[in-house]
């Protein structure tokens, strides 16, 4: 057996119109410094034989991430502004993580896509959560950040290794929190 390097990686590897989640044999494009070292990081795992390298996608836990960050805007109240024009899968970090020990003991090697199955929106996910009228649509380029971001990142996968869909994940992580 050989020695075993397992990383994570991200969606931003991929932008561009899209309209289908992206794949594992899709061709990269990284619009920002985070996204290309990202990239060039699965490239040299990826030269090592046994490597792993998991993409995901919007990862959040019990306090950490933009499923609670959201939820905690709209328990505040007021105004919530939420992005529009950037489209991917969030991640329940507890379903990556049993995913991830499956592949491990598995032996599973190369690249593989994990994310929760659906794609959503900033805006959708704070629809969804509770925001109701209180959410306001904004664009990524109207929060006048740094960082370009992908405009649909959504991953897809060709391989067995499928998580819960996002609401599933949202249901769970409710009840973990409560």
């Amino acid at each position: 057996m050989c020695p075993r390097l397992v990383t994570f990686s991200t969606d931003h590897v991929f932008s561009g119109p899209r309209e289908i989640p992206w794949l594992e044999g899709d061709v990269e494009t990284p619009v920002n410094a985070y996204a290309r070292s990202k990239l060039e990081g699965e490239r040299l795992a990826l030269a090592r034989p046994c490597s792993l390298v998991v993409r995901t996608s919007w990862l959040f836990s019990n306090s950490k991430g933009l499923v609670p960050f959201l939820a905690s805007r709209i328990a505040g109240g007021g105004e919530l502004r939420a992005v529009t024009d950037q489209v991917a899968c969030i991640t329940y970090a507890p379903d990556l993580v049993d995913a991830v020990l499956r592949m491990i003991f598995d032996g599973a090697a190369g690249l593989v896509h994990a994310a929760s199955g659906g794609e959503l929106t900033p805006f959708s996910l704070a629809d969804y959560l509770g925001a109701g009228s209180r959410a306001v649509p904004v664009r990524w380029a109207d929060l006048g950040l740094p960082a370009a971001r992908p405009a649909y990142s959504a991953l897809g996968t060709l391989s067995s290794y499928v998580l819960p869909g996002w609401q599933e994940a949202i249901e769970r992580w409710r009840q973990e929190i409560e």
